[in-house]
């Protein structure tokens, strides 16, 4: 329904951000609005099964859109392209928030993870989704649309690309490390310490964001 706000309403800003070079589809305000309108509205957190998430559609006022029961599923691929979506605006906080969210919701069945995680009911609060029961955690088998999990690894190291380059502008807000990880065919070993201000490259110093060029086969970087 149109009236409705969706966790997916920018997947084509989503599609594009990994990208260096293409302009802004939207104007920045209006992305940082959408995303935190998002972020706000269709939050359920339901304390009673231990349960926190973004449904996938709510109408204006937080009523249950009843157009299609997708809408009233916690889509796990949107929930994280949410979150990369918050983490690329430069909201950090919020967008740890819905990975570590997600995270959660799963209950450790990690190996047995559906299309989506619950559905939203009449009073707010979850539970599976009658007309697919199926396809909600852990009841259905591993997908490959959670190809889309890379999110959290892309969005933390803040990893764009262009045809020449690939770009890297971390999270400042906590430690962490990769051992050679794979992107883009570079095989990169990374250390980010929180707060980091500057940046080196195989040893070499840098002065400006952190670019590599694509021909590079293996590459190890550090933020401090």
């Amino acid at each position: 329904m149109p009236e409705t706000v969706f966790t997916d309403q920018l997947f084509g800003k989503w599609v594009t951000s990994v990208a260096a070079d293409l302009g802004a589809v939207l104007p920045k305000t209006k992305i940082e609005t959408a995303l935190s309108t998002i972020y706000r509205h269709n939050l359920i957190h339901d304390k009673e099964h231990n349960f926190r998430g973004w449904a996938n559609g709510l109408q204006p006022g937080r009523k249950i859109d009843r157009s299609g029961y997708h809408a009233r599923t916690f889509w796990i691929g949107a929930q994280l392209n949410l979150g990369s979506l918050l983490g690329d605006s430069g909201n950090e906080e919020a967008s740890l928030d819905v990975f570590h969210a997600v995270e959660a919701s799963l209950h450790n069945n990690h190996l047995a993870v559906g299309e989506w995680n619950q559905a939203v009911n009449d009073e707010l609060t979850t539970g599976p989704l009658e007309e697919e029961p199926g396809k909600d955690t852990p009841r259905f088998p591993p997908y490959p649309r959670y190809k889309c999990a890379w999110e959290y690894l892309i969005r933390i190291l803040g990893l764009k690309l262009d045809s020449q380059w690939l770009y890297l502008s971390p999270f400042k807000t906590f430690d962490f490390s990769l051992d050679g990880v794979t992107f883009a065919g570079m095989r990169l070993s990374i250390l980010v310490k929180a707060d980091w201000t500057k940046a080196s490259v195989d040893g070499e110093c840098v002065s400006d964001h952190v670019k590599i060029p694509r021909s590079t086969r293996i590459c190890s970087v550090v933020f401090e």
